[in-house]
């Protein structure tokens, strides 16, 4: 199988009628670009939440109420329209945690664990020239 014969895995959102796919690197580097801010703040959100030791859950729980538009916009990137990430917005709060969940399940699975997936977070956001210091507190 070639790589024009690849098709990113999706899988249903439990709860909803929808699927998703995992974020591709354009879909990451656009949020990124546009949410800068935000995402330095979900990295410390998340960064906090796996210190304490809570579940993935309660961190998603915390972006979508912290930062709705960002979790909106992976959302709507998730399901392939990032041009209708406001209609994300509207979702009920548990098909959007379960709509989060599953994208980012899919986006780094397969990653190598979360030493990898920092080391991959780093080279992105070196490549694209954004400072994410929080990616450096991160082990």
């Amino acid at each position: 199988m070639g790589l024009r014969d690849y098709s990113a895995p999706t899988r249903e959102v439990a709860g909803a009628a929808f699927t998703v796919h995992g974020l591709s690197l354009d879909d990451l580097s656009t949020i990124v670009d546009a949410r800068r801010s935000e995402v330095e703040l979900a990295l410390a959100s998340f960064t906090e939440a796996r210190r304490r030791g809570d579940t993935s859950s309660a961190a998603f729980v915390t972006l979508l109420r912290e930062l709705p538009d960002l979790a909106a916009l992976v959302i709507a990137h998730g399901c392939g329209e990032p041009d209708v990430w406001r209609q994300a917005k509207l979702l009920p709060f548990p098909v959007a945690i379960a709509a989060l969940e599953t994208v980012l399940d899919l986006t780094f699975a397969g990653s190598g664990g979360p030493k990898k997936l920092l080391e991959s977070l780093r080279t992105l956001a070196a490549g694209l020239g954004i400072n994410l210091p929080v990616l450096a507190t991160l082990a």
